[in-house]
């Protein structure tokens, strides 16, 4: 089962085969675990969740981010340039609000 959260406005998928470690066994079917995950752009996130009888079923929204570590993420195609310019008004470093923060 995968599950989808939101980052930043981007839409992030994870899945349990692609968890990578055992943070900690709860019992014999429950764990919490790191699992990685990729938006639409294919920037790869990982994040904190938890398995249940071999399925991922929860997601702690908090512990997401991307693997580069960036904190937001640019489309790889060129955007239009007024997609672009609303992307930095929402993303004003001097107002000390970004975005899904």
């Amino acid at each position: 089962m995968s599950l989808s959260v939101e980052f930043n406005g981007t839409s992030v998928e994870f899945d349990e085969s692609d968890v990578t470690e055992t943070l900690n066994e709860i019992d014999c079917y429950d764990s919490e675990v790191v699992v990685e995950g990729y938006d639409e752009y294919g920037v790869e996130y990982t994040a904190v969740g938890e398995i249940s009888c071999e399925e991922l079923v929860e997601i702690d929204e908090e512990s997401v981010w991307p693997v580069d570590g960036e904190g937001f993420n640019i489309p790889d195609e060129e955007p239009n340039e007024s997609e672009y310019l609303e992307w930095l008004v929402e993303n004003n470093a001097d107002d000390g609000s970004w975005v899904g923060r």
